[in-house]
Formats: structure tokens, sequence, C-alpha cells
């Protein structure tokens, strides 16, 4: 299945749709979707039929929707965003250097105490 952004579903369009928050949980917990990020889910079926590197750029779109607008890909998921190949090696967690120096932590991916200058960043339909 090729990568369609619009398949996500994020929590606040599901909430203008009419679900409760607890219909939601249901809807993911019983398996009818697929929970990517928090508040970002996919059908069960669209996510299943995903191969490896549609299921990353998922979780990148659901990873950056939520960080900083200074937030910036790296790694496995820069890869991803250009079409490279990757290594048979499972995608997990989005990979985004860490804009402010001396911060680590996590939060649906993972953060290093990089910082990157303005100029090394590329732009790539709205992601850096």
């Amino acid at each position: 299945m090729e990568y369609d952004p619009g398949a996500m579903l994020r929590r606040q369009e599901a909430l203008d749709r009419g679900y409760s928050d607890d219909e939601i949980r249901r809807m993911y917990t019983r398996g009818d979707w697929h929970r990517i990020s928090r508040g970002a889910y996919l059908s069960a079926s669209t996510y299943a039929a995903l191969g490896e590197e549609e299921r990353h750029r998922f979780l990148i779109d659901s990873t950056v929707h939520a960080a900083s607008d200074d937030a910036v890909l790296s790694h496995q998921s820069a890869a991803v965003i250009y079409g490279l190949p990757l290594w048979k090696t499972p995608s997990t967690a989005c990979t985004s250097p860490e804009t402010d120096a001396g911060v680590a932590g996590s939060s649906g991916g993972s953060r290093f105490t990089a910082r990157p200058s303005e100029s090394t960043w590329q732009w790539w339909t709205g992601i850096r």
C-alpha cells in the first residue's frame, strides 16, 4: 500500500466527527484502529497493509505534528522522507535531534542534544 497522509486520523478530527475519548480508546484497544502515537490512528486494515517505510512515515507525521516548530528529522527518519533505502531494522521511533542543547528526553521518539545549524536543514514537504 502506498503512503496516504489523509488516512491518518488525529484525536481532534475524531472528536470533530462525533467520537468521544472513550470511543476512541475502545476503537484502538479492541483492534479496529491502530494507534501510531498519542492522538494519531490508522484503521487496522490500513496499518496491516503498510510496509515498514510507510509505517515509519506515518510515525514521522504524527510525531512532527505533535512536536515544536523547531523539530528536525535525522537518521532513519530523514532517510524515509528522502525515499532512501533502509537497512532491515525495525522503525519504532522517529529520530529528531533536539535543538535545545542540554535538553534530553523522549516524547514519542528519540531526542539528542545536538544543535544543528539552520544552514544544514533541508525542507521536505513542510518537514525539516
